[in-house]
């Protein structure tokens, strides 16, 4: 029995795409941000500090994951400003009631 001699084929596959890691903090900064929307704002300080640190990390053309750094940023910073307005309120409140005090001359 004659077996046929085909032409070998190689194929040379290159990778085509972008391939760089993506920075773990910039996933970070975005997951923590979203948890202060619920935690009112104790993720957020978390998110906020990460985003930064994320930001500097994907400054190069080493690592993606710059738009998640700038998101977690943009939700960190909205997720902290209800906390704090309603931080500054209470110490209003409770200035204005200790200043409010009764000066009663029993």
């Amino acid at each position: 029995m004659a077996t046929a001699n085909y032409p070998t084929q190689t194929v040379n596959y290159q990778p085509t795409g972008d391939y760089r890691p993506t920075s773990s903090l910039a996933v970070v900064s975005l997951v923590t941000a979203l948890f202060g929307l619920i935690t009112f704002g104790v993720g957020s300080i978390v998110g906020i500090v990460t985003g930064h640190i994320a930001l500097r990390d994907t400054r190069g053309e080493h690592k993606k994951g710059r738009s998640a750094a700038i998101a977690g940023l943009l939700v960190g910073y909205i997720g902290i400003v209800p906390a704090a307005l309603l931080c500054i309120t209470i110490v209003m409140l409770v200035a204005g009631a200790a200043s409010t005090g009764s000066t009663s001359t029993y």
